[in-house]
């Protein structure tokens, strides 16, 4: 199975572990494994793996955040585009043994997406999952759409397609020859120029509100609050207590 021009796995970095998952574990109903602590620590919901998190090493990329991994099946030609487009490796290409091959490349407006060779792409587990408390959409936040754009299709070779949502054009990221609904992700332009470029990842959930209610209860707080968006969905974005960005997604039909 291929995972090229796919997002295939989410990473939250936050210095607190056991808050994290005090946090997300009643959010999304998700659990972990003591026996991961002292290795890597997975979010697991249903029995499935749903997302990593660790603890920032320092230097670049050490605030707290969610992490994005993208699927590709050569990492050393992706990072050779990558540069060449435009693009800052922070850092060198690293084996880890039994999982696979990781970068991170920060783009030209700084938002930073990490290629992912993995040693077993059969894994069911990699990728979006179509079910609350899944990762099902990821959006790029940017202060120059048009720039972003022609990085990511020399990159990562992802078509675009544009459609509209709620009255507004929004930019989709489509595998080459896919149907809307095998879309990755889209590209927003901002329109606050404090906003760093960033990469924001949703969680499907079945409740918008709900999930944001419990959001305060746990400690976080909402900074976009519930919205429908056309007749696709609801989301809202959340800031969870230690300051990392997520987003949820409520599907209005049945594609979540």
């Amino acid at each position: 199975m291929s995972l090229d021009h796919k997002i295939i796995w989410n990473e939250l970095h936050v210095p607190d572990l056991v808050a994290a998952n005090e946090f997300y574990g009643p959010l999304f109903g998700w659990s972990t494994k003591p026996e991961e602590c002292d290795t890597y620590v997975h979010f697991y919901h249903g029995g499935e793996t749903v997302a990593g998190y660790m603890a920032p090493h320092g230097g670049p990329g050490s605030y707290p955040h969610w992490h994005v991994y993208l699927g590709t099946s050569d990492i050393e030609a992706y990072v050779k585009r990558a540069e060449k487009a435009g693009g800052k490796s922070l850092m060198p290409v690293m084996d880890i043994p039994h999982t696979g091959k990781i970068g991170a490349i920060a783009d030209p407006g700084g938002a930073v997406l990490s290629p992912f060779q993995v040693a077993d792409p059969e894994r069911s587990s990699w990728g979006h999952g179509g079910t609350a408390g899944k990762f099902c959409w990821v959006e790029l936040l940017t202060q120059d759409e048009t720039a972003a754009k022609d990085f990511y299709t020399k990159v990562v070779g992802w078509e675009l397609m544009e459609a509209e949502f709620g009255g507004t054009q929004y930019c989709m990221l489509m595998p080459p020859g896919a149907s809307p609904d095998q879309a990755q992700g889209g590209i927003m332009q901002m329109d606050n120029p404090e906003v760093p470029d960033n990469w924001l990842p949703y969680v499907c959930v079945e409740d918008v509100e709900a999930t944001a209610a419990k959001v305060k209860e746990l400690g976080g707080t909402i900074c976009v609050p519930p919205a429908t968006i056309g007749t696709h969905g609801k989301i809202a974005v959340l800031i969870d207590p230690q300051k990392a960005v997520l987003g949820i997604y409520q599907s209005l039909g049945t594609d979540c």
